[in-house]
């Protein structure tokens, strides 16, 4: 590792430190807005943990309030894809609407000939059961 490394290296757990102290002082939400969510992301690394995501998705949602996906100007976020053989119709499932303490999934079906129309429902996910995977593309979406 030459010098130029090393200093880099330096600057960057001394400036990760002082990050973790003013989480510590003043909460995750006023260090997002203090050093940006990028910024952030980029000096925490690792230290990032799932946990912490949620957190500060929760505290964003509690500030700004419930939040359908097209508000944020991102794409519905997709949990999965179930495809109903013997019908020959799809029911995807993804995620259209936020707030502070869960997603609201919204299952689109496919064309329901028995009542005439797209039977659509919805159910509820916490956070803290959702895979890593979609609490990493909500906090991108919210950052």
């Amino acid at each position: 590792m030459n010098l130029r490394e090393t200093i880099r290296r330096i600057l960057k757990e001394d400036t990760k430190q002082e990050v973790l102290n003013f989480i510590d002082e003043f909460g995750i939400s006023r260090a997002v807005s203090f050093f940006g969510g990028d910024v952030l992301k980029d000096i925490l690394g690792d230290d990032m943990t799932k946990e912490t995501k949620i957190e500060i998705i929760k505290e964003f949602f509690h500030k700004w309030g419930g939040m359908n996906i097209f508000e944020l100007m991102a794409e519905p976020i997709h949990i999965k894809e179930v495809e109903k053989m013997w019908e020959g119709i799809y029911d995807v499932h993804q995620i259209e609407f936020l707030n502070d303490s869960n997603v609201v999934v919204q299952v689109r079906n496919g064309y329901d000939n028995s009542i005439k129309k797209y039977a659509d429902s919805e159910y509820y996910i916490r956070y803290e059961n959702l895979d890593d995977d979609i609490i990493d593309k909500i906090f991108e979406i919210i950052m």
